[in-house]
C-alpha cells in the first residue's frame, strides 16, 4: 500500500510540475510564420510593449471551451493593451471532420484575438508542450511572467478572466 501512495505522489507531482525547461523571449519569435486559421499572421515585432496571452488548445478539449470565453472577455476588457494568440494543436487539420468541428468552435466562440496552427515545432519551443489547454502570459519585456498547465484530474480545468485579471494587474 506504501508503494501505491507514493507512487500515486509521484504521479500527482509529475502533472501539476512547473516547467521543465526555460521559455523565454524567443518563444514569442517563434509564433512568425505560423498559419492563421482566424484573423491575421502574428508579427512578434507587434507584440513589445505590452503583455502576451498565448494559449494551447484544440477543438475537442471542453476545458478549452471554457477557457476560450474567458479569453474573450479578458480580450474586450483590456482591448490592444494586451495581445492574446491562440494555437491550435493536437488536431488533424487536414481531416475534414476536424475541419468542420474547428470551424463549428471558432464560429460559436468568435474569437477576437489571431488563432493559428500549432504543430510539433511550436510544442517544443513551449516546453515540450503536452497538455491543453495550456496558457503563457509574457511581461511587456518578454519574460514569462505566468503559465498554467492543466494536470489531468486536476479540479481545476482552465484559466478564468480572474485568474488573467490578477496576473495582469501584477504587470503593470
Amino acid at each position: 500500500m506504501a508503494w501505491f501512495a507514493r507512487m500515486a505522489l509521484l504521479a500527482l507531482l509529475t502533472l501539476s510540475a512547473p516547467l521543465r525547461a526555460e521559455v523565454g523571449p524567443e518563444a514569442l519569435s517563434a509564433l512568425r510564420g505560423l498559419e492563421p486559421l482566424r484573423g491575421e499572421a502574428v508579427d512578434p515585432a507587434t507584440l513589445d510593449g505590452r503583455a502576451v496571452i498565448v494559449t494551447f488548445f484544440a477543438s475537442w478539449c471542453p476545458p478549452c471551451h471554457d477557457e476560450f470565453r474567458h479569453l474573450k472577455r479578458v480580450a474586450e476588457t483590456h482591448g490592444d493593451k494586451i495581445a492574446i494568440v491562440a494555437i491550435n494543436v493536437f488536431e488533424n487539420r487536414s481531416n475534414p471532420q476536424t475541419q468542420a468541428r474547428l470551424r463549428r468552435f471558432l464560429d460559436e466562440h468568435t474569437p477576437p484575438f489571431a488563432v493559428l496552427a500549432g504543430g510539433r515545432e511550436i510544442r517544443r519551443v513551449y516546453d515540450g508542450l503536452d497538455r491543453i489547454p495550456s496558457l503563457f502570459v509574457f511581461a511587456p519585456d518578454g519574460r514569462l511572467a505566468w503559465h498554467f498547465r492543466h494536470a489531468r484530474g486536476a479540479e481545476r480545468t482552465h484559466v478564468t478572466e480572474a485568474d488573467l485579471a490578477k496576473v495582469l494587474a501584477d504587470l503593470r
